[in-house]
């Protein structure tokens, strides 16, 4: 039945989806392309979609029609577009290998968790800064971290997309929702804090109470100021023990600084000494099956204890990495510091530095010395 206000606008009756259900009446625009072909575009059900609003609605598409735009072909693009957990598939099949193994299971997490819960199921054309915005704040009301790194993954992932032509480019939502602001948090250990850890790390391990395992691990982030999976994961392949270092090649800046050679000292040389009298397979410290590393909860376990006991409960796991920044950027160059720590970027170094000409290698062993006479090692 033809509309007798707007041209092309009909209602079509169609048999009912139930035995004892009414017929369905449906709103349809009959239409012509621009190359000619004629198509129907469906406006809605009557009576959820009144004649007024049916008639409003035809008009605007009609004006979108004559400036040459096709609302079936739109509408047929939309239903075969491809969900955010399809292009998350893509990202993982296309993009991972270029990422590090710490990177790519960091953003599996936040995508298991936070993303696809929330837009797994949705169509990538569909998402919108609003919706994205709304994600956000609610998960920031318990973790604003947390949901500033799961904002920074989909807005990763959302830039692939547009790279693939799934949207287009510089159409990212996720890009204009305002991360949470975010305080760096910088707790260096001093001398006194130092030697209390030690003997704290000395006597928790005699007593058992912490494995020697990560008594040799909180040793090791302190002395050579790697970061916490540097050393958890480190296999005996990377371990130079005659050269005195140990060289990463998977850490966390490795796409953009290659392979990181960190110095031992002598007080590393001698705790991996040790270490390896009970080497277990591929990993300097392993778990019991000897089939993986050493669990990191295990170490988080350990430094709770360790800095309860020496009255610095303040003191994150990655402070130890910030002690050895500190005191290293108290005598060298903040590019010396920069290799040190292998970060990134100069900025990052920058809170510890000041100058100095020495090598990389003497600053090391200056600095590890210094810090493994606190320590009594």
């Amino acid at each position: 039945m033809a509309d007798s206000v707007v041209q092309g606008l009909h209602m079509e009756v169609l048999p009912p989806t139930k035995a004892d259900a009414p017929p369905r009446k449906v709103w349809r625009l009959r239409f012509r392309t621009e190359s000619g072909d004629r198509k129907w575009f469906t406006v809605g059900t009557w009576p959820a979609v009144s004649v007024d609003d049916a008639r409003s609605e035809a008009r605007k598409l009609i004006g979108k029609i004559e400036a040459g735009e096709d609302p079936s072909a739109k509408r047929t693009a939309l239903k075969q577009a491809p969900t955010i957990s399809n292009i998350w598939a893509q990202f993982l099949e296309l993009h991972g290998p270029h990422l590090t193994a710490s990177t790519i299971k960091g953003y599996k997490d936040q995508f298991r968790a936070h993303i696809e819960p929330a837009f797994g199921s949705e169509k990538i054309q569909n998402l919108n800064r609003e919706d994205i915005a709304r994600w956000h704040h609610k998960a920031s009301q318990k973790a604003p971290t947390s949901a500033n790194y799961s904002l920074r993954v989909l807005a990763t992932l959302l830039a692939r997309a547009e790279e693939w032509g799934y949207i287009p480019l510089g159409s990212n939502p996720a890009r204009l929702v305002k991360q949470n602001p975010h305080r760096i948090k910088h707790r260096p250990l001093n001398v006194e804090e130092l030697h209390s850890v030690g003997k704290v790390i000395t006597e928790m391990e005699g007593k058992k109470q912490i494995g020697a395992a990560v008594a040799a691990i909180l040793r090791l982030l302190l002395l050579t100021g790697c970061r916490r999976n540097e050393i958890v994961t480190l296999k005996w392949r990377d371990v130079d023990q005659e050269a005195g270092c140990i060289v990463l090649k998977d850490h966390k800046t490795a796409k953009h600084m290659g392979e990181r050679r960190v110095y031992l000292g002598p007080a590393g040389v001698k705790i991996l000494a040790g270490v390896a009298g009970k080497k277990l397979g591929t990993y300097v410290f392993p778990n019991t099956e000897g089939t993986s590393h050493i669990n990191p909860m295990r170490v988080y376990i350990g430094w709770k204890a360790v800095r309860e006991a020496a009255k610095i409960s303040d003191a994150r796991l990655h402070d130890l990495r910030h002690s050895l920044g500190a005191k290293a950027g108290a005598t060298l160059p903040a590019f010396m510091v920069q290799t040190l720590l292998g970060h990134r970027q100069p900025s990052t170094t920058s809170r510890y530095a000041t100058p100095l000409n020495v090598t990389v290698e003497e600053a090391a062993h200056r600095i590890q010395g210094e810090v493994a006479s606190a320590l009594g090692l």
